[in-house]
């Protein structure tokens, strides 16, 4: 089973990806991961494309059946994208993804287990980007995501990511009798 999940910060990707992670015991991807080069303790410093590319390239060949990707990034994920069984792409309204992005700056606050935090003002930059994300990124997306047809699924509600759960779930049992 091979799984790309897009969409803003604070659209569920991550919720998602963990809860097919439990179920099927698939390690994800977050492609901030891959991006940013995580011995930077501001978490800010970019990878190169070339290291980048080839670090997708590498999770590819050694995931070659099953994989979980997530992330915001799509103009340089052709690969994932057509090898992908299933494209989910979280549509949620702005106020929510902004309160969940104050709610998780909040709580890491006073969380002792993670090293790299996120401050204040790296918090409010990412929210003025996230008001230009649907307005700039979103529509580019949708399309580069239309010629993958039946395979993208757009998630608008907590009931759209239960649904795409219960169908991922029956595909997943009807693979299995196979």
């Amino acid at each position: 089973m091979k799984i790309h999940i897009l969409g803003g910060a604070g659209s569920g990707k991550t919720f998602l990806s963990s809860k097919f992670e439990g179920k099927y015991g698939i390690k994800p991807l977050n492609l901030d991961d891959i991006v940013f080069d995580n011995s930077d303790a501001a978490f800010q410093k970019k990878r190169d494309e070339s290291e980048r590319n080839q670090l997708l390239s590498d999770f590819l060949k050694s995931n070659n059946d099953d994989y979980i990707i997530e992330g915001v990034y799509y103009d340089w994920l052709d690969e994932s994208f057509d090898n992908a069984d299933y494209i989910f792409l979280f549509e949620i309204p702005l106020y929510i993804r902004v309160l969940r992005v104050i709610r998780r700056w909040y709580r890491n606050l006073f969380d002792k287990t993670i090293k790299n935090k996120v401050g204040f003002f790296s918090t409010i930059k990412l929210i003025k980007w996230m008001f230009d994300y649907y307005k700039e990124e979103f529509p580019q997306i949708l399309k580069k995501l239309e010629k993958y047809g039946d395979k993208v699924t757009i998630i608008k509600s907590k009931e759209d990511v239960r649904r795409v759960i219960y169908i991922v779930a029956q595909n997943a049992r009807k693979n299995a009798a196979q």
